[in-house]
């Protein structure tokens, strides 16, 4: 026991030290949520250089690796982690006000926590069960730590046993591969540390520009939405993209009110990890430049290439681990699996796939049995909204209706019922595309947690400052 703690200790305090030093003007809380997932992502690309120099990983030359580099970082940067942990007077303040905590957010907070009880005893009870997980990420986790390397007897040319599942981007199969490593009989305590971290995270960064009852009211409402909340307990790619896709653009949206400098490098890192989980968040990659691209036209400083350097910045580092991943396969692995052979290579206009494929994204959209009123939420938001539109997060909106209009046409140019990919529009749809819409489900919580018309109904109510 001691032995797991301390190997999960070290992946915590790994991840910790590397946000801290590429973001250090960020708050305390968030460097404490963000550093399982920072932890677990440092982890993944450690197992991919080991492979590259040709040797086996595993959990003990990881976590020394893992270890050896906080440690230098840590020592290089030490007058700046021991004013980190100073006792500061007020430190928390812009974290826990307890005097702005009513009984409203006692009663939200609770539902919150039986919610994540429940979710967590579910995950720890059943083992991975879903298909996708116990034919792909699953058990491609279990190879990875059993014989320590992603080039492994899956892809054997004489006799494979993988699936375009095993081609994905690995940091899904990597690190459940360390529960794995350790001894765990289930890869889902990955995916509780990390839906944990999410929680604080959303708080913190929600809290930033709301209140205590908006942002509870709405971590229980991202957390709370039926279908997310299902997937929650099971081993599949979906939440942890959830998870750096939309910190990540909130991040982004973060540096264009403030300027800082962290926030970019964060936001690009973030959504790079996004891709390093899911091709399709290729398409938050899009929202993004997006974002940046039109506060670029904004401000009218389009003429001059030095204002471009954000936008540039923010394209390489996110698009880096999608490229690292590509480079490996093509010099590392035999008998990967194409995801191109899905799509036309060319553009078309199908009008009657448009109108079908607008119905069928409506009916799932809609459906409360999904997604609860979350999107329904939204739309009411944004109509009682509109006055004050283009002063609140307007370039995060912007973000948002640009990655999914470019989620939407990659299932447009999908090539269904072809010899190549044999699967219909709608079994797509009602599939993938529904689970690919999580992303977007903290951003839209965000903006309306965050925006103006209620947090003036909250002040209204409450009689409390609405930013505070």
């Amino acid at each position: 026991m001691l032995l797991t703690i301390s190997y999960f200790f070290t992946l915590f305090f790994s991840g910790f030290v590397l946000v801290s030093l590429l973001a250090p003007k960020i708050s305390l809380i968030q460097k404490t949520a963000l550093g399982f997932p920072f932890g677990f992502a440092f982890y993944s690309i450690l197992m991919l250089a080991f492979n590259l120099i040709n040797v086996k990983f595993s959990i003990v030359n990881l976590s020394v690796t893992a270890f050896v580099f906080a440690a230098l970082g840590v020592l290089l940067k030490y007058k700046y982690f021991v004013n980190l942990f100073k006792y500061k007077k007020g430190s928390l303040n812009d974290f826990i006000k307890i005097r702005n905590i009513n009984f409203t957010w006692i009663f939200l907070f609770g539902i919150l926590a039986y919610l994540l009880y429940g979710i967590i005893s579910k995950s720890l009870f059943w083992p991975p069960t879903a298909y996708d997980s116990f034919t792909g990420y699953d058990y491609m986790a279990k190879v990875l730590a059993n014989e320590g390397c992603f080039n492994n007897s899956i892809f054997d040319v004489v006799n494979p046993t993988n699936s375009i599942r095993h081609s994905y981007p690995p940091f899904v199969c990597s690190t459940f591969s360390i529960a794995y490593m350790i001894g765990l009989n289930s890869s889902k305590v990955t995916l509780i540390l990390l839906l944990i971290s999410f929680l604080f995270l959303f708080y913190s960064l929600t809290f930033q520009r709301s209140n205590h009852t908006l942002t509870i009211l709405f971590t229980l409402l991202l957390f709370a939405t039926p279908e997310f909340l299902a997937m929650s307990a099971l081993s599949l790619t979906n939440v942890p993209q959830t998870i750096f896709a939309s910190a990540g653009l909130i991040f982004i949206a973060k540096f264009i009110n403030d300027k800082q400098r962290d926030h970019l490098l964060l936001g690009a890192i973030l959504v790079g990890l996004n891709v390093w989980s899911r091709y399709d968040g290729l398409v938050f990659i899009g929202g993004g430049a997006v974002m940046l691209f039109m506060n670029i036209i904004a401000q009218k400083k389009y003429k001059k290439l030095k204002n471009y350097i954000s936008l540039f910045l923010f394209i390489l580092v996110s698009i880096s681990p999608l490229i690292a991943w590509q480079s490996f396969q093509a010099i590392k692995i035999d008998g990967v699996f194409n995801s191109s052979d899905a799509f036309v290579s060319h553009l078309f206009f199908d009008p009657e796939k448009i109108s079908f494929l607008i119905e069928t994204i409506w009916a799932i959209l809609k459906s409360t049995q999904y997604y609860g009123w979350t999107f329904i939420a939204f739309v009411i938001v944004l109509i009682l909204n509109v006055r004050n539109i283009r002063n609140n997060n307007l370039y995060l909106l912007t973000g948002i209706i640009a990655s999914f209009l470019l989620y939407s046409f990659l299932y447009y140019q999908m090539d269904n019922d072809s010899g190549n990919f044999n699967y219909s529009l709608q079994s797509m749809v009602s599939s993938s595309f529904k689970r690919g819409m999580f992303p977007f489900l903290p951003l839209l919580c965000y903006y309306m947690a965050t925006s103006t018309i209620l947090n003036k109904v909250a002040y209204f109510i409450l009689e409390k400052n609405p930013t505070k």
